[in-house]
């Protein structure tokens, strides 16, 4: 779920009614939802982008333990990527267009990502059964 403006309470409730508390991940832009989801729901996974100027394994550790996540997305630094992964941080790939391709999918596959962004999930999906990497990821 990609958080924007809402009452991060409300949008809680809603998920927990739905019975998907399990299986959200919420996607926040800034550090007030950050913090307000942390205080509503402390168990709930969050996932943010990675502050462009963190390029070192130092400095990653170091925003981490201030803001933990449970995923990462769109992390474009190939030295950060492993250090992500021995972290328990899942890192996440936006190949979001009206025009993705397969190629689109296995070019941010091969990065050893674990999640897509994508406008065409059914499509994706079956691409990832027939390949046979759907669980692997």
């Amino acid at each position: 779920m990609n958080f924007k403006a809402a009452e991060v309470k409300e949008a809680y409730q809603a998920i927990k009614k739905a019975g998907m508390a399990h299986q959200v991940l919420v996607y926040v832009g800034d550090h007030s939802d950050y913090f307000s989801w942390r205080k509503t729901a402390p168990e709930m996974p969050i996932m943010s982008h990675l502050d462009h100027t963190i390029t070192t394994e130092e400095a990653l550790k170091e925003a981490m333990a201030k803001v933990p996540l449970e995923a990462i997305n769109n992390v474009l630094n190939e030295t950060l990527r492993p250090v992500l992964k021995t972290m328990g941080i899942s890192i996440f790939m936006d190949v979001q267009k009206a025009n993705e391709t397969p190629d689109d999918w296995m070019t941010a596959i091969k990065f050893g990502i674990q999640g897509l962004q994508t406008d065409h999930p059914k499509s994706l999906i079956d691409y990832l059964r027939v390949r046979k990497i759907r669980d692997r990821m």
